[in-house]
Order: C-alpha cells, then structure tokens, then sequence
C-alpha cells in the first residue's frame, strides 16, 4: 500500500495546466498540494505490537489520551455498558476503574476523553439510559482519580436521542463539546457546545444545520487561536465547518461521488488535516486525507493514504509538536485479517510516508485511537486475537524536535535560594522559545518565552523539598522532550546539639570516652572517674554530639570556636572535642555553628544563648612547673561507712558523718553547701587490707543523687574482682570509697570497710547499682 500522488480528479493534464496558468494571471491563491513519498522516513520507532491491557468481559471502543508526563490514559466501555478508565503512570497500566455505566453499547463509539493540563475531561452519551450526553471530570491521581458528578450537556426531550459525543479542550480549560441528536427531525444532525471551565454552558449550535440530512461521527479540533472545528459525515460527504464569532463556515472536503464517512480532524494550531474513509464499492474503502494551510479557508488537493482494493475504514489522526508532523491510523484488511496501518504527514515537504502496518495479530484489530506527548506516540484499539474483543495499546519513541539539557546551581544537590539559576543546553537544535515550570511539566497553559540558556527560577513555599524544574525548548514550534534537573530547597538546618562531660555515663552507647591514661591527670597513681556531671570536665576535652533531625538538604560540618572546625558524616557526629578558650578553669561559654549541605547555617543553642560548661581539672595551676590537687574534693576527718550483715555479695553500705568540699562543684547551680560539695562516691573492691593504692584495682563510680551527711548505696562486693557468679569466695572483703566532684575528680582522703561472705551466700542478678539515701 503507497500513499497516492495528489492531483485533481476528472481532469486531463492539459486541463489542469490550463487551469493553473489561469490562476497564476488572476494572482489567486493556490491551494497547497501533499506529494506522495518516495522512501520517507517515519519519525516513530514503534515497540512490540500489542500489548494486552484489559482481561475479562468485552471491552471495546478505546479512546486515548496524554498527559504533560508521557503517561497514556484510556476509557474503554465493556458490554454491558460500563466505562472504565486506566493510565500507565506507575509503569504499566492500572486496574481499570469504572467511572459510569450507559446500561449498554451501540454500534459506534459514544465516548471521548481528552486532557489539559492535569484534567482528565471525559464525554459520553447514556445510550441505554436517557440518551442524553454528559460530561465528567477529574484530577490525573495515579490510578483511582476521583470524578465529578454529572453534567448533562445536551437538552433532549422525549424519545430524542443523542450519539458520538467528542470532546477537545483548550488553554483555559473549557471543553468544546460537539456531538449528533435528532432534536430537529428524523435525521440526526451535529451539534456544538462550550463547557467553559467554571461549568457553565454555551448555548447549543449547529454547525450545518439541514435538519433532513444524516449527519454523524463529529470529530473537533482548536487551532492556536482558539477556534473550534469540526469534521463529520453529512450525507455521503465528509464536510468540515468552523465557528467565526457565532456563525459556522463550512464545506465539503471529501468532494466525492463514492460515500464519506468516519473522518477524522487534527491541527497545528493553524493548519487543518483532515482524514476520512471512501467507500469506492463493496468491501473495498481507501484513507483519503487532505490539508488546509490557511485554517479550513482553501484546501490541498485529496491524496489516499491507503487505495488497495482492500476495506480500509476508521482513520484517527493527531498532530505532533516534537517532529512537527501528522499521525494517522486505521484499520485495513490488507492480508486476511482487519490490522492497524499507520502513516505519517510532513507539511515541511508535502510528503507523506508509504502505509505501514503496524498490527498484524490472528485476529481482527479495529477502531484505532492515536495521541502523542512530548516524545512518545502510542496507538489503542480493540482486538479479537483471543476471541472475544479487548484493549491493545502499542507506543513508540518519537525522534526529532528540540530538547536539551537543564542544570541547576551547578549541579548541587541542594541550596537555600529562594531562586534558582540554571543553565540550559540545546542538543542539535536552536531553540527561539523556551517554556518553563516548576514541579510539574509545561503544558498548553505554561507561556512561552525567548529562548535564554540562562533563565532564573524563583521558588516559593518549597522548604525541605525536592523541587523540580522543567525546561522545553522550541525550534520554529517544534519541540521535543522536556529537559529537567531537580534540587532540594533547604531554607534552615535541623538538627540536635549535645555538650556534656566528655566522661558522662549517660552519653549514647555508640561514644567511645577518651582514654584516661592519655588525657586525665594522674593523682596517686589514680586516674579519675568514668562518670560525673553533665556540665563538667576535669580535661580539656568536652563532648560534643551533633545529629541529623531531618534536615532535608543532610548536615555538611560544623565549627565550635577556638575549638574545631570539622566535616558531619552519615548525619551526625559524636567525639570529644578540645575545650573552647584558654586553660583558666571556671565556667566556659561557647555556640556550635551548624551547616548543612544547601549552605545554611544555624548557631546552636541560639544566637542569644551559649552552651556552658565547667573546667574543674584536679591542678588549678595552669603553669606547667607547677602541680597542685586543689582541684580534688576533700574528705574532712570522721566520716564512717559499714555494711550490712546479709550474706550476699549485694550490699547496702551506710555512710554517716560525711563532709566534703570541693573549689567548684556545688557552688555552680548545684546549691550545695559545704560538706555536701559531692557528686558521687567512687567504689573499690579487694581480698587485701590497705590496698588503696594498687594501681590495678578497678574503681567504679557510684552517683548520690542527693549528696549529704548520711546515706546509703547498694553495691556489688565482686565488681572488679572478675569472680562472676562464683560460690567459691568465701572470706573476708575491703570495700574503698572516695569522694568525686562533678568533673569526677576523686579525693584523695578514702573511707574503708570490711565485710565478709560466709559459706551459702546468695549471687543475685543485678543490672546496674542501686542508689539509695
């Protein structure tokens, strides 16, 4: 099957020579002529044929539609009349969802659905029901959109009825209805009416009006300019009218004496395509198309897409801003079988591409309905390969139009402007237009502007979020795939900041301390305790923690004047760190500055309040000639401790008469007064007397919660001995205690005591010491 040559039917060549000449002399017009192709090449790398999409009852009568995202949409209707809606924008397509039920089917479609924007705008007529037509819409929402009610667009009385209702929308999201009814006699006759997007309703007009000819099959269209038209069936012609302020201006295109019918309309937004079927005798119908340049005023001369002697019928055509060209579909009998044949347009050269077939399954493939996005074209239809009809879809990748390339703020992930710069890139093309948006692609309501391969995008309400932002590039209005780049917009960090004493036990398990015979000041051949308070150290180290609490742009580094200036890896960071300031003990003030990977930076605990912490080191002289323990607490003269009596390694050991001080804690928010200047008791077991000085016996900290001349503490008599649950260590055991300030220093003054496990004694299971007063 080869497209045929254009040339004007029933006329000699002279004739047409003569014609020519003559308008040539009177300066009138010439219409455009479409040539046939030789071997053009098509512009749709087509996928596997046939994919099936719906299973189960009948399903027939596919209508197709795209979204800005390339995601294919399609209602279909089963035999019992209920529509049904699915989309392709998780991958592959959704359960069908049923949107409305006409009770029952007719010969013909009596559907359509179209899309602006990210509207889904669906028409129909209750065939079985009222026979009146309606309209629905609802918002694309993955797979399960949530429809309006129903609008009734067509105003029928009686036993009047109304069929193949078609739809197109234009920028400002109002619905160009046009459909068939026998309101004005026993013939049914093509009507029109405006939607506009607020809902209300035009009133109804006729595009030809002659109430004693069948008219049937309207398909509609929008050039640029806003001006619907429509082809259809009148009688045995295909005749083609648009609406001029409020009167129709039409004629016949089909201009045959064989039967027209099933025509089909698609636009550049200034010229018109037409497309129909020609009935030239019994089971043999060819495609013939023709265009208009000048928006429906004067016509090409008429080509067939497809002239075998075979049954050719059903074309649908759709115009494609990315390779500026026209897609028509049909089926054809070419072979046995009906199958999907396809062909292409190119008005840059007048030439059309040979048929091709596209279908070739075991059984009949019918009604096809073709769309296009920005760079793909697919093609829905109803199929017989597995006996009774269901719904094959098949895409194709288009080539050419003009794309590129996006790149914001130099390819960071993140940043904290408000408005975003970008780069933008053409490949093999040079853009005059560009259109530009945010978060969702352009569409026919995105303005177009001058092409700038630097453009600015300001951004609003987009804190802690991925914001995309696309870029589509037109070359004398043909375009091609959106270029895109997505950046998160991050105006403030979030995140924790701890400081505490760099020995704390109540610091994350994950802390490793620093190690004691490295950093802390010996004292009789003592190191101090792993323990103490928050708010003090006994070294120039504190801790510092810093963690990730959703910061959307993640945490970068951070800096602690007169201290460190680091890199925040895997969102946090937990080390000690060097003290702030000079050696002077006493209180230390500092913030912690925060930055995170869009830049900003925030001053933690606030910009007004500073993080304090007490160095309380055992030598108050920071000479390093002089060493002195006026750090250290002291233990006064005449305290006691003794344990109880219970055969068990759990004790309860009293204290009683205790008097500390200390040069610091306590005097710092503690309100503690003198005698009572402790933080805790550090605890020693042994099998030997006055071993208070062994180097290798293990001191653990013990905290009182509230210090005082009297008190009592649980404590095991095998810590730090490594018996275990033995039952063996019968005897005699020294229990040696010191006094820690709140940086953990130990005094040097010491209690002892002596208690003895007798045979039978108890091992219970403790977790942690037990406190008490």
């Amino acid at each position: 099957m080869v497209a045929q040559s254009f040339s004007f039917p029933r006329m000699s060549h002279l004739a047409i020579f003569v014609l020519i000449t003559l308008i040539l002399m009177v300066n009138i017009p010439i219409p455009s002529h479409v040539v046939q192709a030789q071997t053009s090449d098509y512009t749709v790398e087509w996928g596997d044929p046939g994919l099936a999409i719906t299973t189960g009852s009948r399903a027939i009568f596919p209508s197709l539609a795209f979204d800005n995202n390339n995601n294919a949409h399609i209602v279909f209707v089963d035999e019992d009349g209920r529509f049904f809606y699915i989309n392709n924008i998780g991958g592959s397509f959704s359960a069908p969802q049923q949107i409305d039920s006409a009770d029952g089917t007719d010969r013909n479609p009596f559907f359509s659905l179209a899309i602006s924007g990210s509207t889904l705008h669906f028409v129909y007529s209750l065939v079985r029901e009222d026979f009146q037509i309606y309209y629905r819409q609802a918002t694309i929402n993955g797979a399960t959109p949530a429809w309006s009610d129903r609008q009734r667009i067509s105003e029928l009385s009686g036993d009047r009825k109304a069929f193949a209702p078609e739809l197109v929308v234009d920028e400002g999201g109002n619905a160009h209805i046009t459909w068939i009814d026998d309101s004005c006699g026993d013939e049914y006759n093509v009507f029109y009416r405006l939607r506009a997007a607020n809902g209300t309703l035009s009133g109804i007009s006729a595009p030809r009006g002659i109430c004693d000819e069948f008219q049937n099959r309207p398909q509609i269209t929008l050039t640029g300019n806003g001006t619907p038209h429509i082809a259809f069936q009148a009688g045995t012609d295909i005749y083609y009218a648009r609406l001029e302020g409020s009167s129709w201006v039409g004629r016949n295109v089909s201009e045959s004496s064989f039967n027209s019918s099933n025509g089909t309309i698609a636009t550049d937004g200034t010229a018109i395509y037409v497309a129909w079927g020609e009935g030239i005798a019994s089971g043999n119908h060819d495609i013939r198309f023709r265009r208009s340049q000048d928006g429906g005023q004067n016509w090409s001369n008429i080509i067939a897409l497809a002239d075998s002697p075979q049954f050719s019928q059903f074309p649908d055509a759709t115009w494609s801003p990315t390779t500026q060209r026209v897609y028509i579909t049909w089926q054809d009998n070419t072979g046995g079988n009906l199958d999907i044949w396809y062909s292409e347009f190119d008005p840059a050269t007048d030439i059309t591409t040979q048929a091709r077939q596209l279908i070739n399954l075991n059984g009949d493939s019918t009604l096809p309905s073709i769309g296009v996005s920005a760079n793909t074209a697919g093609i829905a239809w109803q199929d017989r390969v597995g006996g009774e009809p269901t719904i094959y879809y098949l895409s194709g990748q288009m080539e050419g139009g003009c794309s590129g390339t996006l790149e914001l703020e130099g390819g960071a992930e993140a940043t904290n402007k408000t408005e975003l710069s970008g780069v933008v890139t053409p490949q093999g093309c040079a853009p005059d237009q560009m259109q530009i948006s945010v978060d969702e692609p352009p569409d026919s309501d995105t303005p177009r502007v001058p092409y700038a391969s630097n453009i600015t995008v300001p951004i609003t309400d987009a804190s802690c979020e991925s914001t995309t932002v696309y870029v589509q590039l037109f070359e004398d209005g043909s375009t091609g795939t959106a270029a895109s780049d997505s950046i998160t917009v991050d105006n403030s960090v979030t995140a924790q900041v701890r400081v505490s004493n760099p020995y704390s036990s109540n610091l994350p398990p994950t802390y490793t301390p620093p190690t004691l015979a490295d950093v802390a000041l010996q004292q009789g051949g003592f190191v101090g305790a792993t323990d103490g308070s928050d708010g003090y150290t006994r070294d120039r180290l504190i801790y510092l923690g810093i963690n990730d609490t959703g910061d959307c742009s993640g945490l970068a580094r951070f800096s602690v004047p007169e201290s460190i200036d680091s890199a925040i890896s895997n969102g946090g960071f937990q080390s000690a760190i060097p003290l702030p300031g000079e050696g002077s003990i006493g209180m230390r003030e500092f913030h912690v500055i925060v930055t995170d990977e869009a830049n900003n930076e925030s001053i933690f605990p606030s910009a007004d309040t500073k993080f304090q912490i007490i160095y309380d080191p055992a030598d108050t002289d920071p000479s390093p000639t002089v060493t002195d323990t006026l750090g250290l607490p002291i233990l006064a003269d005449g305290g006691t401790v003794a344990g109880d009596t219970v055969n068990s390694i759990i004790r309860t050991f009293t204290f009683d008469g205790i008097n500390v001080t200390d040069n610091l804690y306590g005097q710092n928010g503690e309100n503690l007064g003198p005698g009572q200047q402790f933080w805790g008791v550090w605890m020693a077991n042994s099998r030997v007397d006055n071993d208070q000085d062994n180097p290798e016996m293990e001191w653990t900290a013990v905290r009182v919660p509230t210090p005082g001349v009297s008190f009592s503490v649980e404590w095991n008599i095998f810590t730090g001995l490594g018996y275990g649950p033995d039952l063996t260590q019968t005897g005699d055991y020294f229990i040696y205690i010191r006094f820690l300030d709140g940086a953990g220093n130990p005094s040097e003054g010491f209690l002892k005591t002596q208690v003895r496990l007798e045979p039978g004694y108890t091992v219970p299971t403790v977790h942690l010491p037990a406190i008490q007063r």
